[in-house]
């Protein structure tokens, strides 16, 4: 069985109507954040069972052989974050075009966070661009 994300739903989203879409956009997160499939943050165990898969790219909480309780956010920067997946994509979208003028204060807005908020999500993505650990 495969340990990688569901086939058919991992597309980046395209536009806005695939961002208001939550399960695209948890697909998006989950298989950028685990290119090589699912697995244990605990112990590195590749997650095989079919239930288990199943709860990691939905985002629930699952249940390793070693005894960890984890979801597939767990740690990465977005663990324990308050952000949805919908916001997460948005924020992504926008902070790729802030080349061309976008100002955080417009992406804050449309994403529905505070400045701040914004700010700190913009510099983790770009450091995840970047290849280097974000936190």
């Amino acid at each position: 069985m495969s340990t990688t994300a569901p086939a058919g739903v991992l597309t980046k989203p395209r536009g806005l109507a695939d961002l208001l879409d939550e399960a695209a956009c948890r697909a998006w997160v989950l298989e950028t954040l685990h290119p090589r499939g699912a697995h244990c943050p605990g112990c590195a165990a590749r997650i095989e069972d079919a239930t288990t898969l199943k709860n990691f790219w939905a985002g629930r909480r699952c249940a390793c052989k070693c005894g960890r309780w984890f979801t597939a956010l767990a740690d990465t920067p977005f663990h324990g974050t308050q952000l949805s997946y919908g916001q997460i994509c948005l924020i992504a979208a926008l902070a790729d075009i802030m080349a061309t003028g976008l100002s955080v204060f417009k992406i804050s807005a449309a994403a529905g966070v505070s400045d701040d908020t914004a700010r700190v999500w913009i510099k983790k993505l770009a450091a995840l661009n970047a290849g280097r650990s974000p936190i």
